[in-house]
């Protein structure tokens, strides 16, 4: 409904023209063409190449602190399963726990 009120004539404009859907269909607009654009596909790009570095540095460090040695005491230089996934375990925990030191979500 389109009325004029005495008083303000910006009152009146924003009264009958900004409505709750008007906004939030701009806003849409806005983040859709926000997301198409390459600003957004960078920011993905950048998020995605810090959580690999927070990633390799934990397996990295997990290989030199308990893989390696295990290798080294044996003949085939091989690890069981439990070692495997204990391994596994140690370098997710390591990776969240780096993330988490810089302030970065990585499983977000």
């Amino acid at each position: 409904m389109f009325y004029l009120a005495e008083g303000n004539v910006w009152a009146n404009l924003f009264s009958n023209l900004l409505t709750p859907e008007l906004v939030g269909m701009v806003l849409t607009v806005l983040v859709a063409w926000w997301k198409g654009s390459g600003w957004y596909q960078k920011v993905q790009d950048s998020r995605a190449e810090k959580g690999y570095e927070f990633v390799a540095a934990a397996v990295h460090e997990t290989y030199e602190s308990y893989v390696k040695e295990i290798k080294a005491g044996r003949k085939d230089g091989k690890l069981t399963a439990d070692e495997r996934e204990l391994a596994r375990r140690k370098a997710i925990d390591a990776a969240k726990e780096y993330a988490k030191e810089h302030g970065f979500d990585l499983l977000k």
